[in-house]
């Protein structure tokens, strides 16, 4: 998947990038994922999802919060596997 990655959360770029996902940070043309810190980084969060919304409403967007990579990866594969069969 191609993933948008929020700056503060590169930290999860490394293990995303191995478990085989294009992460971005910077250009969210075509991504199908958004990651981000909702709590802790209100107004950007705020900022990337209104433009995302107002482009396509089919992009999958996590929440961090305390999610191990585990977690998130679990629930990018979920989606995955969801849209292989829509």
């Amino acid at each position: 998947m191609k993933i948008y990655l929020t700056p503060k959360l590169n930290y999860l770029k490394d293990d995303l990038e191995t478990l085989g996902h294009t992460v971005v940070n910077s250009n969210i043309r075509n991504i199908e994922a958004v990651i981000c810190d909702l709590k802790n980084q209100k107004n950007r969060e705020e900022d990337i999802l209104n433009n995302i919304y107002n482009r396509n409403n089919d992009i999958l967007v996590i929440d961090s919060g305390s999610k191990s990579i585990n977690d998130i990866e679990n629930i990018l594969e979920k989606q995955h596997l969801q849209g292989t069969f829509l």
